[in-house]
Order: structure tokens, then C-alpha cells, then sequence
């Protein structure tokens, strides 16, 4: 920011799939959307038919207009029977706010960013738009609670198919005298949670050696007394917050060796969850995780092809993105903060036979964390 500009906020997009856009504008639009911020004034633009409904949904705080209005309030001329475009909005609010240069979303597109420039319009683009986004409110808190209880829906669908599957003389399961496949169950899962309101995508139920990949989805015969691994991260449909569950479990007996990394894995994610608090560096929770698995005997090789052992970060901020700050490795010494919603998912993978992985979703408050998974944590299913 050059010396004395005077610097505005703009995010330009499509609010059902740019967060920050869903964040400062808490409707799910299907079309762009311009949002201009500058001290206490704020500007939606959006399209026609979207107008009323925004204005009845957003703060008072912020004005609304269409594409049109916008272009007549801001005097921005365009030829009869033409939709103003972004960048001559953008310009011509720029003009009327006196601004010289705008921050914005390291995403912001391209397209729009050329012509703006082109025009004379600066642009500081920016990793962290909205830092405040990684400390949630109460009502973030309990979106993405609600959120996390459409995956234990559907979860809970998939131990009772699980439950309900007979055991062929091949080991492989059938449910409904079909066969029981990774596809079958990941659709069910995802059925269950469109009917609740949710959209589930790349859901995973992968078993026996697939579920050494912590990110295959699975697919073919799912087999008796081997590791399924069930890892759903639904977004509610109408605020956009996502959830987050990874379960594992086996159908029938669990081989001894199976039974030691399962209660490894179990006791780092509670070791791990009862050190989250205000202010303890993120890594501090992954080191102490992988302190558990390595006091069970269990020790990581990155460098093998494929790797072994622990070989991801211990979890990740959850909320309007699945994946999003503050991040919980072994490389962040940030400290936690109140309001920070964040997974945590210890795991242990071996190529020849498979994987486990436990995920559950805390709140880190001043004193400790709160829970928001209630679901059980079992693994074998008979």
C-alpha cells in the first residue's frame, strides 16, 4: 500500500464456492457477486433475481443492489439493454469512495483483476483475507456441530449396513444378498446425509490394504476381519459448514496386531485432545500424538515409497472450508486460540495390510476444548 492511498476490501466470486465470499455474504448465490468494504461501509452487488433475498438475509450494515442498480447509483454508463460488468462497478465505486487501491483474496479471478488494472485500480492480493475467520462465534460453532452430527448420521448408517452384512465362505460381505462394495456403502453414506440436508463428497470407505492411502476412497468387495476405514466431511446445504468424522472398524474379529495400532491410534487422539487448549502451539498436539504411537512401539517412514506409519499432520482448522487454518503439524508453533474448531486424527498405515485412523472435532476454549463428536469409537462390528 503506497503512503497516504486509501485502501478498500473486495471479494468477487461465487458465494457457494468461495468461502470468504459466504463469510461476509452468508448467502449461498449461484451466480457472482461483488462485495466492497471500506471503514463502516459495506456493498453487496448481486444478481437480479437474488436481490430481496440477500437483503433479507445479510446485516443492515451492508447496502445491496443489483448489477443495474449499482451502475445507476455509482453513475457507471453502460449501452441500453447491456449488464453492467464487475470491474466497471468496481471502478466506479472506487471513484465515488475516492479509494486508490483494494485488497483482496489471493484467488480473486484474473480476468476481473486485468481489467481493473488496466483502468488504473491497484490490487494487493492477500494469503489471510479474513484472519478472523480461523476463531469461530457461537453461531459458527454450532453450524459446524450441526454439521458434524450429519456425518454421524451417516456413519451410523454405515455400521448398521456393516452390521446387517453376512459373511460369505470368501470373506467378502453381502448386504441385501448383494454384494457389499466400497461403492455401495460410500453412496448409502452419501444418501443418507442429502436426505438430512448435507452434501457428502469423496466420502471414503476403504478397506484392507486401500486404506494405507489415507485419501483412497476405496472401491471393490469390502471383506470380513480387515480394516474399513469410513471418513466422511459433509457440508450442510444451508450454511455451508462442513463436518468431519473418520471412524474405522471390522466386520467380525480384528486380528491382534489390528487391535494394538487400533488402541495406539485411540489413545494419541484422546492424549492429543486433552492437551487443546488456549495457547499451546498446534505442534504441541501432534507431538503428543506422536509420542503415544511411538511409546506403542510404532515409528514413521516418510522416505519409503509408500511411506509408513504416522505420515500426515494430526488435523486442520474445520469450517466454512474442509480443509482450512490453523493447521495442527509438526511444522505450526502457533499458539491455539479460543474459537479455533479443529480436527484431530491421528493414524498408523502399512502398506501390506491397511491403515486406522480416529477423527474427532474440538473447540479449543481458555481452560481446555470441547468435544463435538459424541458418536462411538468402536471397531469390530459383528
Amino acid at each position: 500500500m503506497s503512503k497516504g492511498s486509501k485502501q478498500g476490501r473486495l471479494l468477487y466470486g461465487i458465494s457457494e464456492k468461495n468461502a470468504n465470499l459466504l463469510y461476509v455474504l452468508p448467502v449461498m448465490l449461484p451466480d457472482p457477486a461483488i462485495w466492497m468494504g471500506y471503514g463502516n461501509q459495506n456493498i453487496a452487488v448481486v444478481g437480479r433475481f437474488e436481490v430481496e433475498r440477500v437483503r433479507r438475509q445479510i446485516p443492515d450494515s451492508t447496502w445491496v443492489y443489483s448489477f443495474t442498480e449499482a451502475s445507476n447509483k455509482y453513475q457507471q454508463h453502460t449501452d441500453a439493454g447491456q449488464r453492467p460488468d464487475a470491474a466497471s462497478i468496481i471502478c466506479a465505486v472506487s471513484r465515488a469512495w475516492e479509494l486508490d487501491e483494494w485488497l483482496v483474496s489471493s484467488d480473486f479471478p484474473l480476468a476481473v483483476a486485468r481489467k481493473l488494472m488496466d483502468r488504473r485500480i491497484h490490487l494487493q492480493a492477500v494469503e489471510d483475507f479474513l484472519p478472523e475467520r480461523k476463531c469461530k462465534n457461537l453461531s459458527e460453532i454450532e453450524n459446524i456441530k450441526n454439521s458434524v452430527k450429519l456425518a454421524e448420521k451417516g456413519i451410523q448408517h454405515a455400521f448398521d449396513i456393516v452390521r446387517e452384512a453376512k459373511i460369505l465362505t470368501d470373506q467378502t460381505l453381502s448386504w441385501r444378498n448383494t454384494a457389499l462394495t466400497s461403492e455401495i456403502l460410500r453412496g448409502e453414506i452419501n444418501a443418507r446425509i442429502a436426505l438430512l440436508g448435507g452434501t457428502a463428497e469423496h466420502t471414503i470407505a476403504a478397506c484392507g490394504a486401500q486404506a494405507a492411502d489415507p485419501h483412497e476412497c476405496g472401491s471393490g468387495a469390502l471383506k470380513a476381519n480387515e480394516p474399513i476405514v469410513i471418513d466422511i466431511f459433509p457440508r450442510n446445504d444451508k450454511t455451508g459448514y462442513h463436518g468431519d468424522l473418520t471412524r474405522t472398524i471390522v466386520k467380525g474379529k480384528a486380528p491382534e496386531p489390528l487391535k494394538k495400532v487400533y488402541s495406539a491410534v485411540k489413545k494419541a487422539k484422546t492424549t492429543a485432545i486433552e492437551k487443546a487448549r488456549q495457547g499451546v502451539p498446534a505442534k504441541q498436539l501432534h507431538s503428543a500424538a506422536q509420542n503415544i504411537l511411538g511409546d506403542f512401539g510404532y515409528t514413521t517412514d516418510t522416505a519409503a515409497q509408500p511411506p509408513s506409519g504416522f505420515i500426515h499432520g494430526l488435523g486442520h482448522g474445520l469450517g466454512l472450508e474442509i480443509h482450512e487454518p490453523p493447521a495442527v503439524n509438526s511444522r505450526n508453533d502457533s499458539p491455539l486460540a479460543a474459537g479455533n474448531v479443529i480436527t484431530i486424527e491421528p493414524g498408523l498405515y502399512y502398506p501390506a495390510w491397511g491403515g486406522v485412523r480416529l477423527e474427532d472435532v474440538i473447540v479449543v476454549d481458555k481452560k481446555g476444548c470441547t468435544n463435538l463428536t459424541t458418536i462411538d469409537t468402536v471397531l469390530e462390528i459383528p
